[in-house]
């Protein structure tokens, strides 16, 4: 029962630590770039990325985004509007990639352009989900084979923790080494909004509902 009182209800609210850190398993101070870092689980994300020692490139399209996670630790930006991502990328990192892309988006583009982005030996991380019910478009995406031998790239997915890893990342809270990013609350009668706004990656950080 104590194990059981202390975790969260809902399963993204341990997928920060575990992407982070379990995940990537680049040395601490390579190169690490979440795309849509700016939202729930990219902006704590980024945030663990530090206190491993990583230096943090992180990537989103909006302005208010950008500014958040640079705020929490990201040491670069990319922003998605302004051409290439994994071009960008590249000249961020003089032309070498990153040891490590975690992709909380999990679009075609998104997923092509990390792949795209990562050094020899990269690790793709996917931990967004984009649903084509939901979002109307397919997030299926392509990979060349021949690029993943030639440069021995890897592919993995993220969704739980343990619980060691997760009491890790309450006693961050509790230390507040860790900052939760709540922009939003809503009353429950609301909700419907709430969700839209996320449908439409309108929340930097998190939204909360409110039960009275």
């Amino acid at each position: 029962m104590r194990n059981s009182s202390r975790c969260p209800r809902s399963p993204s609210a341990r997928s920060p630590r575990a992407c982070p850190i379990s995940k990537p398993r680049s040395p601490p101070t390579r190169w690490r770039r979440p795309f849509g870092a700016g939202g729930g689980v990219g902006i704590h994300a980024v945030q663990v990325a530090k206190l491993c020692g990583g230096w943090v490139l992180v990537a989103d399209v909006a302005d208010d985004k950008l500014e958040m996670v640079k705020a929490v630790g990201g040491d670069a930006v990319i922003d998605g509007r302004r051409g290439d991502i994994a071009q960008q990328a590249l000249a961020q990192t003089s032309g070498q990639g990153v040891d490590a892309a975690l992709d909380f988006v999990a679009s075609a583009e998104t997923l092509e352009a990390c792949i795209r982005s990562l050094a020899p030996g990269g690790r793709l991380v996917i931990v967004g989900n984009r649903p084509q019910a939901v979002f109307k478009k397919d997030p299926t995406f392509r990979v060349d084979p021949g690029l993943m031998l030639r440069k021995m790239l890897e592919i993995h997915g993220s969704r739980y923790v343990s619980l060691a890893e997760l009491e890790t990342t309450l006693e961050l809270l509790r230390t507040k080494r860790l900052r939760a990013v709540v922009t939003r609350t809503f009353p429950l009668e609301e909700a419907e909004t709430a969700h839209q706004l996320l449908r439409d990656n309108a929340v930097v950080g998190r939204a909360a509902l409110v039960v009275s």
